[in-house]
């Protein structure tokens, strides 16, 4: 069973937090939480930007480090002769609606998120 993890970024801190997503609906917007469980059991709630957050995808890049939704995968593929490799990148969106393969790739490497690299999508 996959894990189900979210992360977000904080607008008061304006550091990335990782744990389980909360959305509190008010009269006139929503507020998000990521709720971060401490190991002495108290719960710490971070508001965090709407648009920044995303869902663990369940894989891994190297170093194990989590791949979540928005983030730029770099990667090596063959051109169209298949005789040279090159690197590209992709950036994952919404995990249900991808239909780009991305477990199939290998030696993936997270190398930035659409909120924090937005140039980095252009290249």
């Amino acid at each position: 069973m996959r894990e189900i993890k979210f992360r977000g970024k904080s607008l008061e801190h304006n550091k990335w937090f990782y744990g389980y997503l909360e959305e509190v609906v008010l009269c006139e917007s929503n507020k998000f939480y990521i709720i971060q469980f401490s190991d002495w059991g108290l719960n710490i709630r971070f508001e965090v930007d709407e648009k920044s957050i995303g869902q663990y995808i369940g894989l891994k890049a190297k170093n194990e480090i989590r791949i979540y939704e928005g983030d730029i995968i770099e990667f090596m593929a063959a051109k169209k002769d298949f005789a040279e490799m090159e690197k590209c990148t992709i950036t994952v969106k919404d995990i249900t609606k991808d239909n780009f393969k991305i477990e199939r790739i290998t030696d993936r490497k997270v190398i930035g998120n659409i909120y924090e690299n937005p140039k980095t999508i252009n290249n």
